[in-house]
């Protein structure tokens, strides 16, 4: 009985760094992707995939030796 609310309490916890690691990148991706649809009127869906897809794979790229270095001190 002792362990029930401990393991609530971890699919609660599981639920929201879900919610904050995957859910929150997508809903900006899509946001600026329609920004980017309003102010860019003549390019079409697969261009604007495109941009989007190289702006994440740089980002990853750029950001991703600096982060490895934090986590390995």
């Amino acid at each position: 009985m002792g362990q029930t609310p401990l393991v609530l309490d971890h699919h609660i916890w599981h639920s929201m760094v879900i919610g904050d690691g995957v859910l929150t990148p997508c809903i900006s991706v899509l946001s600026a992707v329609s920004g980017i649809k309003q102010s860019a009127k003549s390019l079409n869906q697969d261009a604007i995939v495109g941009i989007s897809v190289c702006g994440h794979i740089l980002t990853t790229l750029l950001l991703l030796p600096a982060s490895l270095e934090n986590s390995l001190h």
